[in-house]
């Protein structure tokens, strides 16, 4: 396994200080924060694969920066990617969009997280980091069609994050675990909904009448 990391765009605890402690922070550490955002290079039977994680970042604001992060972040098999918050005037988005900006350029928002899905296109992108004031019922589902309704006709498999999400790699193969615990099953045949404890259940979108069509991985 190899990590790799870039630098993103997101303010840090040390950005906020007054330029007294930051001579501290520099002079004690001898760096400055900076928040990274992740490439994970791995294999299976073979296979390589990568894992994209931004983390907590704005979208670039510039050219250079935008090739930057198509570089860095394109083409992986799962990309993990931090929503944060709906950004002011969301429903204007178009992609692309340069118009639309989140607020303290902290977070994607809505547009950033579709910019970010059209110049680097996954194979399969999860959205997370949902900012507490979208947790209430079935809002994460509705945040999810958006995205892929302003993605138009994108290959990218969208799907939103939950404790239950499990996930297995075996080659070139993307599977989930369905939730009734008879196995895997290729992330293609995906659905979720959300259960009567307000949690993301997910399960095979042809049924679960029978184990057969599950993978077993130990």
């Amino acid at each position: 396994m190899e990590i790799h990391a870039i630098r993103t765009h997101h303010k840090e605890i040390y950005d906020y200080l007054d330029e007294d402690r930051k001579k501290i922070v520099q002079d004690t550490v001898g760096a400055t924060s900076s928040p990274l955002g992740l490439r994970i290079e791995c294999s299976s039977r073979g296979e390589p694969f990568s894992i994209t994680i931004p983390g907590d970042t704005g979208f670039p604001e510039t050219d250079d920066g935008v090739r930057e992060f198509a570089a860095f972040f394109g083409n992986g098999a799962i990309a993990s990617i931090h929503l944060g918050s709906i950004e002011s005037g969301w429903s204007r988005t178009t992609v692309p969009s340069s118009g639309i900006k989140y607020k303290d350029g902290n977070h994607l928002g809505l547009t950033g997280v579709a910019k970010f899905l059209s110049l680097t296109r996954p194979r399969v992108a999860i959205i997370t980091e949902f900012g507490e004031e979208l947790d209430a019922r079935d809002v994460q589902l509705a945040l999810i069609e958006i995205i892929k309704s302003l993605l138009g006709d994108s290959k990218t498999i969208i799907i939103p994050s939950d404790v239950m999400l499990n996930l297995a790699i075996d080659g070139k193969d993307i599977y989930f675990k369905c939730g009734c615990r008879s196995g895997f099953v290729p992330i293609e045949k995906i659905e979720y909904k959300k259960d009567k404890d307000g949690y993301l259940e997910y399960s095979f979108s042809s049924g679960c009448k029978s184990g057969l069509d599950h993978v077993l991985f130990k």
